[in-house]
């Protein structure tokens, strides 16, 4: 009986050394995201200006591919696992002190960590961050105002709706004085 609890004490110490074990690494990943920008009136000319300058999409409704970064947890299930297990095999150490009980309930702790943790590694997967960037989107169509959005990439929604309101005709003034110019190819 005395070698048992010797053993089960020695694994249970490698099972506490275990808990010291990283679970997770962090992964930087691109994610592509398509948008489509309609206009209202349909077939405006839209441009899109980002850190790369500004330049013509095409004419609305027209899709706009963007890419933002993102930092992802990808947990190691056996480290996590392992990890909890020491974990559960110290408090059970801490619960009874020495002796007969101590083995078992270290041995119950071990198996009760093992089961939580990968449990839990399962759960802590998923992003932790993300990269945000900004493209402004400006739509032009003769007749009219440039109508101009600031979005955010990643978008929360798949649709961006850009509404042109008439241009006032010659000897007539807008609410906000003179008329936006609108984007021209050269930039």
């Amino acid at each position: 009986m005395r070698t048992l609890v010797v053993v089960t004490s020695w694994l249970l110490l490698a099972a506490g050394l275990m808990s010291c074990i990283p679970t997770g690494r962090h992964v930087r990943r691109s994610i592509s995201q398509s948008i489509e920008i309609r206009t209202v009136p349909p077939g405006a000319t839209v441009w899109i200006r980002d850190q790369r300058g500004q330049r013509k999409l095409g004419t609305a409704p027209v899709r706009l591919e963007q890419s933002y970064n993102a930092v992802v947890l990808k947990t190691d299930k056996g480290a996590c696992a392992a990890n909890a297990a020491g974990k559960g095999a110290l408090t059970g150490l801490d619960i009874a002190g020495s002796g007969k009980e101590a083995a078992v309930l270290g041995l119950l702790g071990f198996v009760i960590g093992a089961a939580a943790g990968a449990a839990a590694c399962d759960a802590a997967d998923g992003v932790v961050s993300i990269e945000p960037r900004q493209i402004q989107v400006v739509a032009a169509l003769d007749g009219f105002l440039p109508a101009k959005a600031v979005l955010e990439i990643p978008h929360s929604s798949g649709v961006v709706i850009l509404e042109l309101i008439p241009a006032p005709t010659p000897g007539q003034q807008s609410d906000s004085g003179a008329a936006p110019a609108a984007p021209t190819e050269s930039g």
